[in-house]
């Protein structure tokens, strides 16, 4: 029988392996904590960059906000630098600049705004001091004309307090410079209207007195060349008595003292024009007093052929001596309107109609024609006014309409007549006001207002 074998017992551990073991354990742990500090860095990492995240879209939603604050101002902003340079534009008037904004970079901010004549020489725009020290309005360049501004300058500084810019906000003023001048011509009117009623009553019963006085002056007249007709039969009859020969040569030779045959014909014929004349300055006077106190402020029915004969009595001075009207009244219903409003438009019309003829026949013996018409139109009631001046050259028709435009010489307009008449018409009273023009020939005006009773 084989003998048996033993199995062979295990090597005993070197140093070496005692090491190389210990080392290993002690990289792991090494290791093991490594990745819980980086772990824990990895979760401030996400965290930081969470919170960056949710700053970024704040200040996007901040910056998204005040760009829409700014596209909603009518206004234009200009931020300056310490230069008092143009670093920024901004603002929905930037828009309406002569040219793109990033091309005004680097200009003083006189290259799109200008200061009043009257400003101080230490007012200006061409360094950061003058335009702190600028006053509140100014004008705005842009490509369809200057626009009148109100300007708010206000500086900023770093953190040390050294002032190192200038934001400028430049705020469009045209529609509160119309409603100034609005407002001042409404004035005017409506102290000319008190002063044009106040003259009318004053005239109104003297004006009584003088027809009544006429009236009665003609039947007196009238009277008396009867009685005179009847002394004439008397004469007559006693001419062939000699004892009554002195009476009848004392009547001849009164009769020949009064020129009676010379007031038997023109005696009555003076009366007739002086009571015309009467009647005239009557009508005139009844014109004032309506034009002046057309009756409410408030929108009612009115007769729109009646609101332009009266207005054309008293705007009669503006055309007599340079046009003839014609004036065609159409059948036409009430119109719904403010009467003394739409007097003032029919009347800054005919005005403009009148310095138009006038300007055209300067210096000659000719006249022209302005022809007034009513007529009912699908769209409402239709009143044109047409002349026979100068026309609308193209290049300024689209403009005539714009406050403060006019063609006149300094000091003959305010450029403001057309634009309050739209501003009635259109925004007062829902119609429609348009113009037609061929240079050199003329234009006709028309105004559409509503029908007092809509069918």
């Amino acid at each position: 029988m084989a003998a048996s074998r033993s199995a062979p017992s295990p090597m005993p551990e070197t140093i070496a392996d005692v090491d190389a073991a210990d080392r290993l354990d002690r990289l792991e742990r090494r290791l093991a904590r490594a990745r819980e500090k980086n772990a824990i860095l990895e979760g401030m990492i996400e965290d930081k960059t969470r919170s960056l995240y949710l700053a970024q879209q704040e200040i996007s939603a901040k910056n998204a906000f005040l760009e829409s604050i700014l596209r909603s101002m009518d206004s234009a902003v200009f931020v300056a630098n310490a230069e008092g340079r143009i670093v920024t534009i901004d603002g929905a008037m930037a828009s309406r600049l002569e040219r793109e904004p990033d091309s005004y970079f680097g200009h003083t901010l006189d290259a799109v705004l200008s200061l009043p004549d009257h400003t101080d020489e230490d007012h200006e725009l061409t360094t950061l001091r003058g335009l702190l020290a600028c006053p509140d309005e100014g004008t705005f360049a842009t490509s369809t004309g200057p626009i009148p501004v109100l300007l708010s300058v206000s500086a900023f500084t770093d953190d040390d307090g050294q002032t190192t810019g200038a934001v400028c906000v430049a705020t469009d003023m045209s529609e509160r410079k119309q409603l100034e001048v609005e407002l001042r011509h409404s004035q005017k009117l409506e102290s000319v209207g008190q002063l044009a009623a106040g003259v009318a009553h004053e005239l109104n019963t003297p004006i009584q007195y003088i027809g009544d006085s006429v009236h009665f002056l003609g039947d007196v007249v009238t009277d008396l060349l009867a009685l005179c007709a009847a002394y004439g039969e008397l004469r007559d009859a006693a001419r062939p008595h000699a004892d009554l020969a002195a009476v009848v040569r004392a009547v001849d030779e009164a009769e020949d003292d009064a020129d009676l045959d010379f007031v038997r014909v023109e005696g009555p014929s003076a009366l007739t024009r002086t009571l015309d004349g009467v009647d005239r300055v009557a009508t005139i006077v009844k014109a004032m007093k309506q034009f002046a106190h057309p009756g409410t402020a408030q929108h009612a029915p009115a007769n729109l052929n009646e609101l332009v004969a009266t207005t054309l009595i008293v705007a009669t001075n503006e055309y007599k001596y340079v046009a003839d009207v014609e004036f065609v009244r159409g059948a036409i219903p009430e119109v719904l309107c403010n009467q003394g409003d739409v007097s003032q438009v029919v009347l800054n019309l005919v005005v403009n109609a009148a310095h138009a003829i006038a300007e055209k026949v300067e210096g000659t013996e000719h006249r022209g024609a302005i022809t007034i018409e009513t007529r009912d139109d699908p769209d409402g009631v239709c009143l044109s006014v047409s002349d026979s001046g100068m026309g609308i050259p193209d290049a300024i028709r689209s403009r005539i309409f714009d406050p403060f435009f006019t063609t006149k010489a300094p000091g003959k307009g305010t450029g403001q007549g057309l634009a309050i008449s739209r501003s009635i018409i259109v925004d007062g009273h829902g119609g429609r006001l348009s113009v037609e023009s061929v240079e050199g020939e003329g234009a006709t005006f028309r105004i559409w207002l509503p029908r007092a009773e809509q069918p």
